[in-house]
Formats: structure tokens, C-alpha cells, sequence
């Protein structure tokens, strides 16, 4: 079995590569500072667009939103509440891997609360689009008051 592999210094990268670690962590730092946060997102091919999965990536970080223990992960970035916005042609009533994934990758990190509001069925029902849309925008303003 191989040994764990280690990241070089920070002094030894090229300054490309230096600014490029510094963005990486300024994106987890902004996060762990970050009580209450919103993801807002189209679904794509059944799933999550990529630069959401790209920021999903850059803020678990191993040592900083979690850590590995002997017995199980162990999320660091507790007392966090997230709204989930996600819209999608078709209705999938939150059973769509994307919703799945962000629920849990966020609970992996430690994120408490993760409230959803879906944007489903325009279109499939393209002549309730007014109405899908404004009870979007009901549920946004109640989860407002409450967030």
C-alpha cells in the first residue's frame, strides 16, 4: 500500500501556480466565514452545472470543511444553513441527483440546514410557466423571513 502523497511548498510553485492556491483558498475561507449561503442553479443533464461542481470541489477541503478520522469523516464548517434554488424543465419533487448531491456534499462539510426551492415543470407544462414561476417566488419570500 502506497504511502500519502504531499503537496509541495508554496515557495517552490511558479507564481501562476501560487495565485491559483491563493484563489483556491480564498473560496474555502469565504465559505468557512459564511453562516448563511444560497446556490442557485439550472439543472444540466440531471445534475449540477460545472462551475457549481467547481466550487463544490474548492471548498471541500479536507482539514479545513472536514476531516478523516479512524472511524469516519468528521465535517469541520458546522452551524451553516444553505437555500438550495434549482430550476428544471421537468418536475423531479427534489429525487434528482443534482438536489441529492448538494444536500449531501453540504452535510458532508457540516452544513445543518439545507432548505430547497424548486423552479420545476416549465418545460414539460410551458402554459404554466407564469404560475410555476410565481410560486417560486412565494416560496423565496416565505423562505426569506425565515432564513
Amino acid at each position: 500500500m502506497g504511502g500519502v502523497k504531499k503537496g509541495q511548498a508554496m515557495a517552490t510553485l511558479s507564481a501562476s501556480q501560487q495565485e491559483k492556491v491563493a484563489r483556491f483558498n480564498r473560496y474555502t475561507d469565504q465559505f468557512l466565514a459564511t453562516d448563511k449561503f444560497v446556490i442557485a442553479n439550472p439543472l444540466w443533464n440531471l445534475n449540477v452545472p460545472t462551475k457549481l461542481k467547481a466550487w463544490i470541489d474548492t471548498v471541500m477541503v479536507a482539514g479545513k470543511t472536514f476531516r478523516h478520522t479512524e472511524t469516519a469523516p468528521q465535517p469541520l464548517a458546522t452551524g451553516k444553513k444553505a437555500v438550495h434554488i434549482q430550476s428544471a424543465g421537468n418536475v423531479y419533487a427534489g429525487q434528482d441527483f443534482a438536489t441529492q448531491y448538494v444536500k449531501t456534499i453540504l452535510g458532508f462539510a457540516g452544513v445543518d440546514e439545507v432548505i430547497k426551492i424548486s423552479i420545476e415543470g416549465i418545460d414539460h407544462s410551458p402554459e404554466k410557466a407564469n404560475v410555476i414561476m410565481q410560486e417560486a417566488i412565494e416560496t423565496a419570500k416565505q423562505t426569506a423571513q425565515v432564513f
